[in-house]
Protein backbone atom coordinates (compact mmCIF):
# COMPACT_ATOMS: atom_id res chain seq x y z
CA UNK A 1 0.00 0.00 0.00
CA UNK A 2 1.86 3.22 -1.08
CA UNK A 3 -0.90 5.99 -0.23
CA UNK A 4 -1.46 7.00 3.68
CA UNK A 5 -5.01 6.40 3.16
CA UNK A 6 -7.42 4.11 1.26
CA UNK A 7 -9.71 6.97 0.35
CA UNK A 8 -10.93 10.63 0.84
CA UNK A 9 -13.32 9.36 3.34
CA UNK A 10 -10.49 7.39 5.92
CA UNK A 11 -8.51 10.72 5.52
CA UNK A 12 -10.90 12.90 6.51
CA UNK A 13 -12.31 10.81 9.37
CA UNK A 14 -8.49 10.29 10.70
CA UNK A 15 -7.48 13.79 10.03
CA UNK A 16 -10.37 15.60 11.81
CA UNK A 17 -9.88 13.11 14.85
CA UNK A 18 -6.48 13.85 15.28
CA UNK A 19 -6.74 17.22 14.56
CA UNK A 20 -9.08 17.64 17.72
CA UNK A 21 -6.34 16.19 20.02
CA UNK A 22 -3.46 17.86 21.69
CA UNK A 23 0.14 17.06 20.47
CA UNK A 24 1.36 14.52 22.58
CA UNK A 25 4.40 12.29 23.61
CA UNK A 26 4.85 9.09 21.63
CA UNK A 27 2.23 6.43 22.47
CA UNK A 28 -0.06 9.12 23.94
CA UNK A 29 -1.48 9.89 20.72
CA UNK A 30 -1.96 6.12 20.32
CA UNK A 31 -3.44 5.58 23.34
CA UNK A 32 -5.44 8.45 23.26
CA UNK A 33 -6.49 7.38 19.24
CA UNK A 34 -7.42 3.66 20.89
CA UNK A 35 -9.74 5.11 23.58
CA UNK A 36 -11.50 7.54 21.05
CA UNK A 37 -12.12 4.90 18.51
CA UNK A 38 -13.69 2.12 21.44
CA UNK A 39 -15.80 4.54 22.43
CA UNK A 40 -17.59 4.29 19.01
CA UNK A 41 -20.80 2.85 19.62
CA UNK A 42 -21.62 1.25 16.12
CA UNK A 43 -17.80 1.34 14.03
CA UNK A 44 -17.98 0.48 10.32
CA UNK A 45 -15.21 -1.88 8.77
CA UNK A 46 -12.69 0.93 8.13
CA UNK A 47 -12.94 2.68 11.08
CA UNK A 48 -13.02 -1.14 13.19
CA UNK A 49 -9.93 -2.18 10.94
CA UNK A 50 -8.14 1.05 11.69
CA UNK A 51 -8.59 0.66 15.63
CA UNK A 52 -6.99 -3.01 14.96
CA UNK A 53 -3.86 -1.27 13.12
CA UNK A 54 -3.92 1.08 16.41
CA UNK A 55 -4.27 -1.44 18.80
CA UNK A 56 -0.72 -3.67 16.89
CA UNK A 57 -3.02 -5.46 13.90
CA UNK A 58 -1.99 -4.26 10.11
CA UNK A 59 -4.82 -2.28 8.38
CA UNK A 60 -5.64 -2.06 5.35
CA UNK A 61 -7.01 1.46 5.29
CA UNK A 62 -4.36 3.78 7.39
CA UNK A 63 -0.43 3.51 6.36
CA UNK A 64 1.49 5.62 8.86
CA UNK A 65 4.74 3.44 8.38
CA UNK A 66 7.70 5.78 8.43
CA UNK A 67 6.24 8.91 9.86
CA UNK A 68 7.30 10.53 13.16
CA UNK A 69 3.94 11.75 15.19
CA UNK A 70 4.71 15.27 14.52
CA UNK A 71 4.72 14.32 10.68
CA UNK A 72 1.56 12.43 11.19
CA UNK A 73 -0.17 15.29 12.93
CA UNK A 74 1.10 18.04 10.20
CA UNK A 75 0.00 15.57 7.34
CA UNK A 76 -4.05 15.31 9.17
CA UNK A 77 -3.26 19.04 9.41
CA UNK A 78 -2.94 20.11 5.92
CA UNK A 79 -5.99 17.89 4.72
CA UNK A 80 -8.02 19.20 7.45
CA UNK A 81 -6.80 22.95 5.72
CA UNK A 82 -7.68 21.78 2.29
CA UNK A 83 -11.20 21.40 3.26
CA UNK A 84 -11.53 24.71 3.99
CA UNK A 85 -9.05 25.96 1.32
CA UNK A 86 -10.19 23.98 -1.44
CA UNK A 87 -13.97 23.72 -1.22
CA UNK A 88 -17.38 25.52 -1.62
CA UNK A 89 -18.71 27.32 1.20
CA UNK A 90 -21.73 24.41 0.68
CA UNK A 91 -18.99 21.46 0.76
CA UNK A 92 -17.04 22.88 3.63
CA UNK A 93 -20.45 22.74 5.81
CA UNK A 94 -21.20 19.26 4.85
CA UNK A 95 -17.15 18.19 5.59
CA UNK A 96 -17.66 19.75 8.65
CA UNK A 97 -20.97 18.04 9.64
CA UNK A 98 -19.77 14.87 8.70
CA UNK A 99 -16.25 14.27 9.71
CA UNK A 100 -15.71 17.46 12.13
CA UNK A 101 -14.83 15.94 16.36
CA UNK A 102 -15.03 19.42 18.08
CA UNK A 103 -18.31 21.15 18.56
CA UNK A 104 -17.62 24.15 17.42
CA UNK A 105 -16.68 22.98 13.84
CA UNK A 106 -19.68 20.52 14.22
CA UNK A 107 -21.76 23.17 14.48
CA UNK A 108 -20.32 25.13 12.08
CA UNK A 109 -21.01 22.98 9.86
CA UNK A 110 -24.58 21.63 10.50
CA UNK A 111 -26.09 25.56 11.13
CA UNK A 112 -23.91 26.36 7.40
CA UNK A 113 -25.93 23.72 6.07
CA UNK A 114 -29.51 24.43 7.27
CA UNK A 115 -28.91 28.18 5.54
CA UNK A 116 -28.06 26.23 2.62
CA UNK A 117 -30.80 23.44 1.91
CA UNK A 118 -33.47 25.76 3.77
CA UNK A 119 -34.49 27.71 0.70
CA UNK A 120 -35.15 24.56 -1.11
CA UNK A 121 -36.40 22.28 1.70
CA UNK A 122 -39.59 20.43 1.73
CA UNK A 123 -40.26 22.05 5.58
CA UNK A 124 -39.10 25.60 5.78
CA UNK A 125 -39.05 25.56 9.51
CA UNK A 126 -35.74 26.11 10.72
CA UNK A 127 -35.61 24.43 14.38
CA UNK A 128 -37.55 21.09 12.19
CA UNK A 129 -34.56 21.53 10.05
CA UNK A 130 -31.67 21.75 12.23
CA UNK A 131 -32.85 19.30 14.36
CA UNK A 132 -33.19 16.97 11.33
CA UNK A 133 -29.58 17.64 10.41
CA UNK A 134 -28.32 17.09 14.13
CA UNK A 135 -29.94 13.22 14.08
CA UNK A 136 -28.19 13.20 10.51
CA UNK A 137 -24.85 14.01 11.99
CA UNK A 138 -24.49 13.37 15.43
CA UNK A 139 -23.15 9.90 16.74
CA UNK A 140 -25.45 7.29 17.42
CA UNK A 141 -25.03 7.60 21.22
CA UNK A 142 -26.10 11.06 21.55
CA UNK A 143 -29.24 10.78 18.96
CA UNK A 144 -31.28 10.59 21.99
CA UNK A 145 -34.66 12.97 21.82
CA UNK A 146 -33.79 13.27 17.99
CA UNK A 147 -36.56 10.55 16.83
CA UNK A 148 -39.08 12.19 14.39
CA UNK A 149 -41.94 12.05 17.87
CA UNK A 150 -39.34 13.95 19.90
CA UNK A 151 -38.40 16.93 17.09
CA UNK A 152 -42.46 16.61 15.82
CA UNK A 153 -44.04 17.50 19.60
CA UNK A 154 -41.15 20.27 19.81
CA UNK A 155 -41.68 21.70 16.32
CA UNK A 156 -45.61 20.93 15.77
CA UNK A 157 -44.05 19.66 12.32
CA UNK A 158 -46.10 16.51 11.49
CA UNK A 159 -44.13 13.01 11.60
CA UNK A 160 -44.57 12.50 8.05
CA UNK A 161 -43.21 16.23 6.65
CA UNK A 162 -40.22 15.13 8.99
CA UNK A 163 -39.70 11.51 7.31
CA UNK A 164 -40.18 13.40 3.68
CA UNK A 165 -37.34 16.13 4.54
CA UNK A 166 -34.90 13.09 6.16
CA UNK A 167 -35.19 11.65 2.87
CA UNK A 168 -34.68 14.66 0.51
CA UNK A 169 -31.44 15.82 2.95
CA UNK A 170 -30.01 12.57 2.59
CA UNK A 171 -30.32 12.27 -1.37
CA UNK A 172 -29.34 16.11 -1.01
CA UNK A 173 -26.43 16.04 1.17
CA UNK A 174 -25.03 12.32 0.27
CA UNK A 175 -24.47 13.98 -3.13
CA UNK A 176 -22.77 17.51 -1.70
CA UNK A 177 -20.35 15.32 0.35
CA UNK A 178 -19.80 12.92 -2.28
CA UNK A 179 -18.71 16.22 -4.64
CA UNK A 180 -16.66 17.52 -1.60
CA UNK A 181 -14.33 14.08 -1.63
CA UNK A 182 -14.10 13.86 -5.58
CA UNK A 183 -12.84 17.36 -5.23
CA UNK A 184 -10.03 16.65 -3.21
CA UNK A 185 -8.92 13.62 -4.43
CA UNK A 186 -8.06 15.45 -7.33
CA UNK A 187 -5.00 16.93 -5.12
CA UNK A 188 -4.96 14.02 -2.86
CA UNK A 189 -4.08 11.38 -5.01
CA UNK A 190 -1.67 12.45 -7.27
CA UNK A 191 0.18 13.68 -4.02
CA UNK A 192 -0.27 9.86 -2.62
CA UNK A 193 -2.61 10.80 0.19
CA UNK A 194 -4.72 8.13 -0.71
CA UNK A 195 -6.44 6.28 -3.68
CA UNK A 196 -9.31 7.23 -5.41
CA UNK A 197 -13.23 6.69 -3.98
CA UNK A 198 -14.08 3.67 -6.68
CA UNK A 199 -16.62 5.20 -8.93
CA UNK A 200 -20.03 3.64 -8.87
CA UNK A 201 -21.59 1.39 -11.58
Amino acid sequence: MNTIFTDTRVAMHVSFLIGSLPTMEPGSLRRALIAAMESIDLMNRQQSDWLKRLIGEPSENVNFRGLTQHEVHGQCALITQAVSMRLPKPEVFAMFARFAQTPSEKQAGVYGLVDYVLPASPTTHREALTDLLWRRYLPQRYRGGYSFRDISKRTQVSKSTLARTADWLDDELDGLELCALRRLEESFVPHGVCAAIPQQT
